[in-house]
């Protein structure tokens, strides 16, 4: 899976915002790993991310994630 695919799974998912930067976060799910989240989230492997843009779809960032269930 490619950072494009990612992306793609992200925008079937439901997403929030604006946020107060007038973006849009979208959480998704991967069918395998996709990175480690943050030292301060335990540095975990996870299938998990973010994927925050623009109001016209464009990307700002996409990072890894601690899964919720």
């Amino acid at each position: 899976m490619d950072l494009d695919d990612l992306v793609d799974e992200a925008n079937k998912c439901p997403c929030n915002g604006p946020n107060k930067d007038g973006d849009f976060e979208c959480e998704a799910k991967a069918d395998k790993p996709v990175g480690r989240t943050s030292k301060d989230s335990g540095a975990e492997i996870t299938s998990c991310y973010l994927v925050v843009q623009d109001r016209w779809g464009g990307v700002r960032t996409r990072y890894p994630i601690p899964c919720k269930d």
